[in-house]
């Protein structure tokens, strides 16, 4: 890929193809959770996911390039503590009726989720899941997570 290429925003992208589309899943690639305001970017993905009556599959990481870090002023260090703090706090917004969250890095209540996702958020039982991939601290390797909001493979397509 070249450094001019146009790289269009995903959630963005994503509610335009909603609107174009009725029956296709749409799926990020990996979005660095990290560079992301948690209540801000849980609206966001709750718009997509109503405007395409359920079909957003999103996946999320913890970044591995420092330099990006750096050029947006967010430590480095203790991304993948900050990936789990985030994604707490977005399963606040997306759950609770009142939703609140206090953590080391983040912390709210008595804030507006509206909308909510069609589809259950990832954690909660029932169809969606959440899937860890390469947790090996010993190696350093980043920690990367994919949540999927949407049907598991073999589900029929809405």
């Amino acid at each position: 890929m070249d450094p001019g290429d146009p790289i269009l925003d995903p959630v963005t992208t994503l509610a335009f193809l909603a609107g174009r589309t009725r029956s296709v899943q749409l799926g990020t690639g990996v979005i660095v959770l990290p560079f992301r305001n948690p209540l801000i970017f849980a609206k966001e993905l709750a718009t997509v996911d109503v405007l395409s009556g359920g079909r957003l599959i999103f996946g999320i990481g913890v970044g591995y390039v420092q330099r990006e870090f750096e050029a947006l002023g967010v430590p480095y260090a203790g991304r993948g503590a900050r990936t789990e703090e985030y994604l707490a706090a977005i399963r606040a917004v997306w759950t609770e009726p009142h939703p609140s969250y206090q953590g080391d890095l983040i912390s709210f209540k008595g804030v507006q989720a509206n909308p909510r996702p069609v589809q259950s958020p990832p954690g909660r039982p029932g169809r969606r899941r959440m899937v860890r991939m390469g947790a090996r601290p010993r190696r350093r390797r980043p920690v990367h997570r994919r949540a999927r909001v949407g049907p598991r493979r073999g589900d029929k397509a809405r």
